[in-house]
């Protein structure tokens, strides 16, 4: 299953760029009670190698995984591969634009089953990835809107919230596009 989100952003790609790589405030907050993250090798500073793992709830069973942050390119985004109860999975963030904004922001997440368990998974996810879209959709429209309100760069000029907003959604190679806003 392969879902990414889009966003433009009203501030610089550096700007952009050391919001979303603050791992520290990103995964203090995580998206439920249920969902606990503990950085390996901390306090050493985030670099590629860096290293995750939590658990997390999902369809009612407590799943345990790990993360690597292996490729980090400034101001241009990073990539992190997981493996998490059967699931391998791959998030990359990804910044466009020119240097002084504003910035695109494109967020892909894609799960690969590695079992049979993992499968299941992966199906049910699938069958309601609209509503998976829609809620990361609007997280990444939240984030967005914070990075621009603590800003310290020059003003930039985005479109208004949702015009600039894409998701895609496919599954095992199949896309399907949805143009919300």
């Amino acid at each position: 299953m392969k879902l990414t989100v889009s966003e433009e952003v009203a501030a610089s790609r550096q700007d952009v760029f050391q919001q979303v790589t603050d791992f520290d405030r990103l995964l203090g907050r995580p998206a439920d009670a249920k969902t606990q993250i503990t950085r390996l090798d901390h306090p050493a500073p985030v670099s590629e190698g860096s290293r995750w793992q939590g658990h997390f709830v999902l369809r009612g069973l407590r799943r345990d995984g790990t993360a690597e942050l292996v490729s980090l390119q400034a101001p241009d985004g990073y990539e992190i591969h997981g493996e998490a109860d059967g699931m391998r999975g791959q998030l990359t963030v990804a910044l466009s634009g020119p240097p002084e904004g504003p910035t695109r922001l494109d967020v892909t997440v894609q799960l690969r089953p590695t079992s049979l368990t993992g499968r299941m998974i992966v199906q049910s996810l699938s069958l309601v990835r609209q509503t998976v879209a829609a809620r990361c959709r609007d997280r990444l429209q939240h984030f967005a809107r914070e990075i621009e309100s603590r800003r310290t760069g020059p003003a930039v000029t985005a479109r208004p919230s949702g015009e600039a907003s894409g998701v895609t959604t496919g599954i095992s190679g199949v896309g399907a596009q949805n143009r919300q806003g």
